[in-house]
């Protein structure tokens, strides 16, 4: 039986790596054996040229996954900036008379 799900906060090192993995290596909390077995696995099910295709595609599905995340990102935060300059009080540039 696992322990329960602890935060990695203030628990000792050895257990936190041992728990969380140490991040090297560490792809979605799949490890290099894992990736291998698969690779390995999709190697024999549909043929080497194929894998090769596959990789292709999925190397542009995730480029276009990464450049939409991207735009979205910068869109949010130039929002973000215009709301706060409009909510901004104006600044000592004007003089009062």
């Amino acid at each position: 039986m696992l322990p329960p799900a602890l935060p990695a906060v203030g628990m000792p090192t050895a257990y936190r790596t041992a728990r969380f993995g140490d991040g090297a290596m560490d792809f979605l909390s799949v490890g290099a054996s894992e990736i291998l077995m698969v690779l390995l696995v999709a190697l024999l099910v549909v043929g080497p040229n194929k894998v090769v295709g596959m990789a292709q595609t999925l190397g542009k599905v995730m480029r276009s996954i990464r450049k939409a995340s991207g735009e979205l990102t910068s869109a949010v935060t130039r929002e973000m900036e215009m709301e706060d300059r409009e909510k901004a009080p104006p600044t000592g540039g004007e003089k009062k008379d």
